[in-house]
């Protein structure tokens, strides 16, 4: 038995420039990660904080667990299918990173579902050849990044990570637990 849970709206956290803001931890990082980027700019209250210019686009669910594949979507029972996302991650003492991954994607539910053990061997990967004192440390992906953007930098035409990266990066709407319970008798 598979259940997914909305991690967006549990988990509330306290901001320490403002103690009547309360955001969710997506809101907390960007007013983290725009602080560090163009300093001066704070969290309002009460307003939904987002990192990229784009609208917000797609769910997305982390799964955890390396022997179950979601073959089908845990939302609407449906198959999924592979498709190649531009994934904007951002990894502590590093800053941003955008890794192209093929994940399973339903395209009824807009779920995007990443493999949690595939999506770091190819961190660890890639972070040897730029960055090999970040393997290990805490990651959040974050949103999805323009793919042609994406593309062109990957050819050089353009170095697309600097403060104008936000105008092509679209926010996830939620973000999503997967909690598996396996079959069997219980007592109750």
């Amino acid at each position: 038995i598979v259940f997914i849970r909305s991690n967006a709206i549990d988990n509330r956290a306290y901001t320490k420039s403002n103690k009547d803001c309360i955001l969710s931890p997506i809101e907390c990082l960007a007013a983290n990660i725009k602080s560090l980027i163009f300093p001066g700019i704070t969290a309002m209250a009460k307003s939904k904080t987002y990192i990229g210019k784009l609208k917000p686009r797609y769910s997305f669910m982390l799964n955890p667990y390396s022997d179950i594949r979601l073959s089908k979507c845990p939302k609407c029972e449906k198959l999924t299918h592979l498709r190649k996302f531009a994934l904007f991650i951002w990894i502590e003492g590093l800053g941003p990173l955008i890794q192209g991954k093929t994940c399973r994607y339903c395209s009824k539910c807009e779920l995007i579902m990443a493999h949690q053990d595939e999506l770091e061997a190819e961190l660890i990967l890639g972070l040897q050849k730029i960055a090999p004192q970040a393997i290990g440390n805490d990651y959040f992906v974050v949103g999805t990044f323009d793919k042609k953007v994406w593309q062109g930098g990957l050819k050089n035409e353009e170095n697309y990570l600097n403060s104008e990266m936000f105008n092509y990066l679209a926010d996830f709407k939620t973000m999503l637990d997967l909690e598996v319970e396996p079959g069997g008798w219980y007592l109750e």
